[in-house]
């Protein structure tokens, strides 16, 4: 280090510090326990798509050391760096999804958000003090969204590591490809999840070109595949999965923190009905 640590931000998720040094800044997050392990879910993407990742300086429990990594975040994406940004994780994806048997073994304590795990998450929210949150009319539709898990299924896209949080924001380019940074939401489930986060943080403008990258690379790696299904499908689980999410936010932060969150996982669940009320329709 050639000067002090420098703070960028830090709230009830992670801190991040920029480091100076005589090769140019490195990057330490800090992330609490029910963070994914950064630095195991980017070694395995490193292994089939090294430009993909920010390269690993070093790491340790709740920690990680990241190199620089040049450019802007992507929240102005034109149609072309979105495309290559849905690309390229996606053919990562595919790849990961035919080693996951034997990468799970590298990837200790990666949250299991596959349809039978999340169908159980989701009940287990609804039978809690979650359910409570909601009438007894709301409750009862959003347990009848998990009929569509099968359907999910059936259109034919593997499981594999999912970045959780995919959106245009957590994507860095100097003009080249894209670099996909925060994989502390990372999980294993359907990359349908990428797919919407990406379509749906764009300007609507914008989305349709998104939705038909992330539709066309899918249709390409898995031939047979319906990928435009399954994003139908799929708007309000995504929801039902954010409303896990925060919920082991509000579980896992200190007391004093949890007004950011509260009332997150109910109102997550009701945007899932909302958008099955407007699919259906």
């Amino acid at each position: 280090m050639t000067g002090p640590a420098v703070q960028r931000k830090t709230w009830n998720l992670a801190a991040l510090f920029r480091l100076p040094t005589g090769a140019g800044p490195v990057w330490l997050k800090a992330t609490p326990p029910f963070a994914a392990d950064e630095a195991s879910v980017i070694a395995a993407f490193a292994a089939v798509a090294p430009g993909l990742v920010p390269p690993v300086v070093g790491a340790g429990p709740g920690r990680v050391l990241l190199e620089h990594v040049p450019g802007e975040d992507c929240w102005e994406a034109s149609p072309g760096l979105v495309g290559r940004a849905v690309r390229r994780l996606a053919t990562a994806q595919a790849v990961l999804a035919g080693r996951l048997p034997g990468l799970l073994a590298s990837l200790p304590g990666l949250p299991d958000r596959r349809s039978a795990a999340l169908a159980g998450q989701v009940t287990a929210l609804l039978d809690g003090p979650v359910g409570g949150e909601l009438s007894a009319e709301e409750a009862a539709a959003a347990r009848g969204l998990l009929s569509r898990l099968p359907l999910l299924e059936a259109c034919g896209l593997p499981d594999t590591i999912v970045h959780g949080d995919f959106h245009p924001g957590n994507w860095r380019s100097d003009g080249g490809p894209p670099v996909v940074v925060d994989w502390a939401d990372a999980h294993l489930g359907h990359p349908v999840l990428d797919g919407l986060r990406a379509r749906d943080f764009l300007p609507a403008d914008k989305r349709p070109a998104a939705a038909r990258a992330w539709i066309g690379a899918w249709a390409a790696l898995v031939p047979g595949c319906d990928p435009a299904r399954a994003l139908r499908i799929a708007e309000p689980l995504a929801h039902l999965a954010y409303a896990v999410r925060y919920q082991e936010f509000l579980d896992g932060i200190e007391p004093a923190e949890r007004v950011y969150h509260r009332g997150d996982p109910a109102a997550s669940i009701r945007a899932a009905l909302r958008t099955a009320s407007t699919a259906d329709g």
